[in-house]
């Protein structure tokens, strides 16, 4: 560390670590489910004070649970504060621990808080001598800057953190900061219950300070104060002082000290290092200042590669080949190798379809580049079949098939992603990036940034030390009584859907140009009319899209009930407010209409549009399998899964991807399948005799909860019962059903109980799925996908809550992103093999295959590939309940029209 001879740091670690608690989700968890947001912040902002002041002396100080002398002075003093959160107290601890490995020596004393700690530390005759820098996120300390005394005043998430001297911190408060006990006298202090005077606020004493200085000095000069304030001050004299006294923070006590106990020293690097291994703490290991380890190295410790340092490549003998002789010393190299890493090197660095520059071929211990040119030479088939001979591995497959197909290079087949599967073994902690995977799995610090030349030669070979970690996690994983488990999931479904996902891709989908454009020109007449009508209401021009300008208009112009504000104090426009305050003006509608139109055209139309390929004039989205631990498919760049299909104008949109001239879509959409896969998860009788007999599903919940008969079910009510029946399956809570169907609580509350009490075996399917949960700390889905469920025993409230939902849906949606894949595969299957002729498969959106199609809808050729494909779908897992497809054609992606089998 550094050797700066004159500067101390005091840390008030209670404040920051409160601080950090709140500034970062509760949901930065380890893979235990250890939750470590508090300590993960704390230790950010330490290891930044560290390397921004470069100091020689260091101390924290914390509280301790002891009664202090304020409050035997007062016993209301922060008689308000809430008992502390379970989660958080739990992370103090740690954060000990942490400061102990990092040799940063910590102070508490009995009967003094933190902030007299440091006090009485700043006042100590050895510390005058050093430049004292207080570090704390409370502003109260603010009060000890003097000229040898700075306050760095951590911010509300941390990011805008300020150092205030005597004149940045007057300059602030508006008067001489030696003055803020007097301040605080007369303001007190809500948070730590200090009375203050009453009647006072912020304006009125920061004016009498600016004009009287001190407290005894106000009270000299009562006469000359407004009638109000003299008798507000008289009344609470007593208080004022009580205040005052409250606030001050103490300079002497007989606090054991030693500058030389706080001197900052060396720390085994290498032991702190392990731990943020293990909290999961990646990017803060970079940020470790420089140590001597003193004692093995970590890797020796874990069993792993030295993770204190990024992998060195001049330790990987790394070769450009450029000639057939090169190829002949890459054979005669690998010839032992059972397999090899691969990464193709893109000419330009981000897209998709750019041709390749150069591949990496890799072993653990060497690496051949190898230029594009020379892989097109036929004369190098020689590479290639010895390439077939060894198992290929990569990272992001489908990429590396995208460049290598834009150079016409087809011979390379990949037979191992190490992301997909990191990602289906939960290794990737939700980040899949080969860094991420290298870091949890091997404790391997990598840039995986993929600019340069090195970084690629970098992610090669940390691809070749995973590959043999990871393929063994997959042998060792769980297999189902049904054969299917991790490793079954991986091989035949992940991987087989990575060439047909490459299809899709590559063909695309027509977007008609000119309806968008048109329909773009609609939307801005739309918008303008709605401005001009909503300027009208709120008898003012005002940027509608500022929520601080609507907020001001909504509710403090037009006085509208009901508004809630943020934390910035600002009131909230959010959608679910507004729709809230329908009624209450007819401005609200407008806004709502104003949003929805403006979203349309900026995501949807001239968005859209840049996104068309010039090669193919079409539009090629990507998916991914990476992204959702359920298995589902996400799609970007444009996402294809999310155009809106509830309103006309989401339709209009819709209408503008249509089929190429001459060709239609067939759509084949999977009907109630998660409701389907509810039935036969919970063997549910009237569940399964309901979609067995064919009958109304959303009509029967509807019958049961409003206790009629079917057959009296109206339109309303069946609409009830479908919003219920999906809600359940969600997890859906009585306030998110009673948002929804804008109905009390109450009577939402009763639609689950009766929708529970009539489909009892629901109810028992729920709470023994999450019994399992809890004990085995894992949910699966019916082919072995994971999800972790060591949420379910968090003391956090908020993250209990929100794991129990998404473990009550994981098992149902994620079966359904697994049959909807095996679909996919079986359909791919009979389009290459059956059907190549005019037959492609476009789109998976949600529950739906989408196909475009180029020959007569009423041929025996589709009529025959129409029946082959709905068999493939709906039985494609065995289940105790029909599974039902709706086929439906159409020239575009609204309108489509029921294809009767």
């Amino acid at each position: 560390m550094s050797n700066t001879h004159d500067r101390i740091l005091l840390i008030d670690a209670n404040a920051l670590v409160h601080r950090a608690y709140h500034a970062f989700p509760p949901t930065l968890v380890t893979a235990k489910g250890e939750q470590v947001n508090a300590a993960y912040g704390f230790t950010r902002l330490l290891l930044q004070v560290l390397k921004e002041f470069h100091p020689e002396y260091v101390v924290c100080a914390f509280d301790t649970h002891a009664p202090t002398f304020r409050h035997q002075m007062y016993s209301e003093y922060k008689a308000t504060r809430k008992k502390p959160d379970e989660a958080l107290v739990k992370q103090f601890p740690l954060i000990k621990d942490i400061l102990k490995k990092l040799n940063i020596p910590t102070i508490n004393v009995e009967g003094l808080e933190a902030d007299d700690i440091l006090g009485v530390l700043a006042h100590k005759p050895e510390v005058r001598d050093l430049e004292t820098i207080i570090v704390t996120g409370d502003r109260d300390l603010m009060q000890l800057i003097d000229d040898k005394v700075a306050v760095y005043l951590a911010g509300s998430n941390f990011s805008k953190s300020v150092l205030y001297h005597s004149d940045t911190a007057a300059e602030k408060f508006g008067f001489p900061i030696k003055y803020l006990v007097d301040y605080k006298a007369l303001l007190g202090d809500p948070s730590d219950n200090i009375p203050g005077v009453k009647g006072i606020g912020e304006k009125t004493a920061t004016t009498l300070i600016q004009k009287y200085q001190t407290l005894d000095n106000i009270y000299k000069h009562l006469d000359e104060l407004p009638s109000r304030t003299k008798t507000l001050l008289e009344t609470d004299k007593s208080n004022a002082y009580l205040s005052q006294e409250l606030a001050t923070i103490i300079k002497k006590h007989p606090v054991k000290f030693s500058l030389n106990d706080a001197v900052l020293r060396e720390y085994d690097k290498d032991k702190v290092t392990k731990l943020f291994f293990e909290l999961e703490f990646k990017t803060l290991i970079s940020k470790l200042p420089e140590s001597s380890p003193r004692v093995e190295a970590v890797s020796e410790q874990l069993g792993l590669m030295d993770i204190t340092k990024p992998v060195k490549l001049d330790s990987v003998d790394s070769k450009m080949i450029d000639s057939i002789a090169g190829i002949e010393q890459i054979i005669t190299t690998f010839a032992l190798e059972k397999f090899l890493s691969i990464i193709v090197i893109p000419e330009t660095v981000g897209k998709i379809w750019s041709p390749v520059k150069s591949i990496v071929i890799s072993s653990s211990e060497k690496n051949f580049q190898i230029s594009a040119n020379l892989l097109k030479n036929d004369s190098e088939k020689s590479l290639f079949r010895f390439l077939a001979t060894k198992k290929i591995v990569t990272a992001n497959a489908k990429e590396q098939l995208h460049y290598l197909f834009s150079s016409e290079i087809f011979s390379i087949k990949f037979d191992f992603d190490v992301l997909l599967a990191g990602f289906l073994l939960n290794l990737t902690r939700g980040q899949s990036t080969v860094s991420q995977l290298a870091f949890s799995t091997l404790g391997l610090i990598t840039t995986g940034k993929l600019l340069t030349d090195d970084d690629y030669l970098e992610t090669a070979t940390v691809i070749s030390k995973l590959y043999p970690v990871i393929i063994t996690k997959l042998d060792q994983a769980e297999v189902l009584p049904n054969g299917w488990g991790l490793k079954k999931l991986f091989f035949d479904l992940e991987m087989p859907l990575i060439p047909l996902l490459l299809q899709m891709e590559r063909a695309g989908i027509h977007l008609d140009q000119d309806y968008l454009r048109q329909f773009a020109l609609t939307l801005d007449q739309e918008i303008t009319k709605l401005q001009t009508a909503i300027y009208e209401q709120a008898g003012t021009d005002f940027n509608i899209n500022s929520p601080k300008q609507l907020s001001g208009i909504l509710f403090e112009k037009m006085h509208l009930p009901g508004g809630k504000k943020t934390k910035s104090g600002a009131y909230s426009t959010n959608e679910k407010q507004l729709i809230n305050l329908l009624e209450a003006a007819p401005i609200i509608k407008l806004v709502l209409e104003y949003r929805e139109l403006s979203k349309l055209r900026s995501t949807y139309t001239d968005a859209l549009i840049a996104l068309i390929d010039p090669n193919t004039a079409r539009i090629h989205t990507t998916y991914s399998q990476v992204v959702a631990s359920t298995g589902r498919l996400s799609s970007e760049k444009p996402n294809l899964q999310n155009i809106p299909v509830a309103t006309e104008n989401g339709r209009q949109i819709r209408r503008s991807f249509t089929a190429a001239p001459g060709s239609s879509f067939l759509f084949f959409d999977y009907s109630q399948q998660e409701l389907r896969l509810l039935a036969h998860f919970s063997e549910e009788d009237k569940l399964i005799a309901a979609f067995s007999q064919n009958h109304d599903i959303h009509a029967l919940t509807a019958a049961m909860i409003f206790k009629k008969e079917l057959e009296t079910v109206t339109k309303a009510e069946r609409r009830i019962g479908k919003t219920v029946n999906f809600g359940v399956i969600y997890g859906i809570s009585a306030y998110g059903l009673s948002e929804q169907l804008k109905i009390p609580r109450s009577e939402s509350q009763s639609f689950i109980d009766l929708f529970f009490t009539s489909y009892p075996k629901v109810h028992l399917f729920y709470d023994q799925l999450l019994l399992q949960a809890r004990q085995d700390g894992f949910i699966t889905t019916m082919l072995g996908r994971k999800r972790d469920a060591s949420g379910l025993v968090s003391p956090n409230f908020q993250i209990r809550n929100a794991t129990e939902r998404e473990i009550i849906n994981f098992p149902l949606q994620g079966s359904a992103a697994d049959m909807m894949k095996l679909a996919m595969l079986k359909a791919g299957k009979l389009v290459n093999e059956k059907y190549q002729k005019d037959i492609q498969l476009l789109l998976q959106v949600h529950d739906e295959l989408i196909f475009e199609v180029a020959a007569e809808l009423d041929s025996v050729y589709i009529q025959s590939f129409i029946k082959d494909v709905y068999q493939e779908m709906t039985t494609v897992l065995k289940l105790s309940v029909p599974m039902k497809v709706d086929v439906e054609f159409g020239k575009n992606l609204a309108d489509k029209e029921k294809f009767s089998i």
